[in-house]
């Protein structure tokens, strides 16, 4: 049980390191779309800039994880890999159409996709950051709660 506790902690790790890495090259590609669309170099700028919100949100997520990463109950963190899978997942179809359409325009179910992903991306990290800052309020509640239940002696279900 320990065992496979440290596994998945690790592969959060590996999962958050991955992910970082992503959204730290993915204002480059940005930066190249908006070139090859003839944008002025400040829009250019622009979009790297705001972007790399993105990667200060996955910077944060890491280290609050790191902090708390031991007192995280198991369920918690499958629902941390599964967040982590749906962020890198999210940067596939940005780097697909910047790859296949460069400054072609897109429609209807692409056009979705594509949006989708783009607002994904910093909603994403955001959504992890709440949950890992939510955390711990939410347990020294529940232990609270759970120590006055018990001074009442009703058992609670672990």
């Amino acid at each position: 049980m320990v065992e496979n506790l440290k596994n998945l902690i690790r592969e959060i790790e590996e999962k958050l390191e991955f992910v970082i890495t992503l959204s730290v090259f993915f204002p480059s590609l940005l930066y190249n779309l908006f070139k090859l669309a003839n944008k002025t170099e400040q829009k250019s700028n622009d979009i790297v800039v705001s972007w790399s919100v993105v990667v200060s949100i996955y910077l944060l997520n890491y280290i609050v994880f790191q902090f708390i990463k031991n007192k995280v109950p198991e369920k918690l963190l499958k629902i941390f890999k599964i967040i982590l899978l749906i962020g890198i997942s999210s940067y596939i179809i940005p780097i697909l159409y910047i790859a296949i359409y460069k400054n072609n325009p897109i429609h209807g179910l692409t056009a979705f996709l594509f949006k989708a992903s783009i607002w994904g991306l910093p909603a994403i990290p955001t959504l992890l950051f709440a949950i890992l800052l939510l955390f711990q309020p939410l347990t020294d509640i529940y232990e609270l709660t759970r120590n006055k239940v018990k001074r009442l002696h009703i058992r609670l279900p672990n």
